[in-house]
């Protein structure tokens, strides 16, 4: 009986043991040291013609997704002295500034968005409104044991086989004026985007924020002749000094018809003779030869058109 007596009290002790221990405050140290703005961006900043403020009263602006606080890379971006702006943003996760946008990827996350095509989307929608749109492609010590010959992207990119790489060449290929960033880690991250504001102003909450993930009008950029565009002019009214570009969901779908290659595609959409879908659907074999199509394109075209949609039995 004192042997079970001396162990039911031993029980209780290491439960109130247990209990303080749980309850119990325990002081944790945090570094939130910062560094300061480097001096090559200070240089810079002295020697920009075009900046409005004094060196010493800029500081790098990084405008970041709220939703982005669950990776590593925030912390680390404030920790390089950068100050963070957290707002809820509709296209891209962080705005470096008025012209530069960009979308981090971790690789798991990578791999899903290219099956399930969120990614395509995503960088249309970047490039719709920003002139220098980047993918950061990020890894972490979570990916190193996926490593195959060296590389820390090839392992989780190869685990899908083939279909996943066919579909990140299909991205690349899509979006040629997209940028690609690789980096091994959150740090390595950071020193990226560090190198890449060097010598930009900081971006617009306003406007970062006004953009909308629904907008699909026209696209907007300086690297197409403003007369061979056709746009609504309503939307030159609503933005005046900017060169419409070609709808780039219109010219995917209207990709997809048999024997039109996207060359083609953009002459049709180019041309003055055509504005609307409705327009091309009703015109003749004539009118897809004066809007640059060969014989046999037109000929195919306005036999696709006027194709009944019931099979008829003779």
């Amino acid at each position: 009986e004192r042997y079970l007596l001396s162990i039911e009290r031993e029980n209780l002790a290491f439960e109130k043991l247990i209990r303080e221990q749980g309850i119990l405050m325990i002081p944790n140290d945090y570094d939130v040291t910062r560094e300061s703005m480097t001096k090559f961006r200070t240089l810079c900043l002295k020697t920009d013609s075009r900046a409005t403020t004094t060196a010493d009263e800029e500081r790098s602006k990084v405008i970041v997704d709220m939703r982005e606080f669950n990776a590593e890379l925030p912390t680390i971006l404030y920790k390089h002295g950068m100050d963070l702006i957290t707002v809820t943003l509709e296209v891209g996760d962080y705005i470096l500034s008025p012209d530069v946008c960009v979308e981090r990827k971790a690789l798991d996350d990578l791999t899903q968005s290219l099956n399930s095509g969120r990614i395509f989307k995503q960088i249309e929608q970047m490039l719709r409104h920003y002139s220098q749109t980047v993918l950061l492609i990020e890894s972490s010590e979570k990916f190193r044991h996926k490593k195959v010959n060296g590389g820390p992207f090839q392992g989780e990119l190869s685990r899908r086989s083939r279909d996943t790489r066919a579909l990140f060449t299909i991205l690349i290929r899509t979006n040629p004026k997209m940028r690609i960033l690789w980096a091994g880690s959150p740090k390595i991250s950071a020193n990226l985007f560090e190198e890449i504001k060097l010598n930009q102003p900081n971006p617009n909450v306003d406007t970062a924020v006004g953009i909308r993930s629904d907008d699909v009008g026209v696209q907007f950029g300086d690297n197409e002749d403003e007369g061979n565009v056709q746009g609504s002019q309503s939307t030159s009214k609503k933005n005046p000094g900017k060169k419409a570009q070609l709808n780039p969901i219109m010219k995917r779908q209207l990709s997809n018809i048999y024997n039109l290659g996207s060359g083609d595609v953009e002459n049709l959409m180019k041309s003055t003779i055509f504005n609307t879908p409705q327009d091309l659907f009703k015109s003749g074999k004539e009118q897809f030869k004066n809007a640059g199509l060969s014989e046999n394109q037109a000929i195919s075209l306005n036999e696709f058109f006027n194709t009944d949609f019931r099979y008829r039995r003779n």
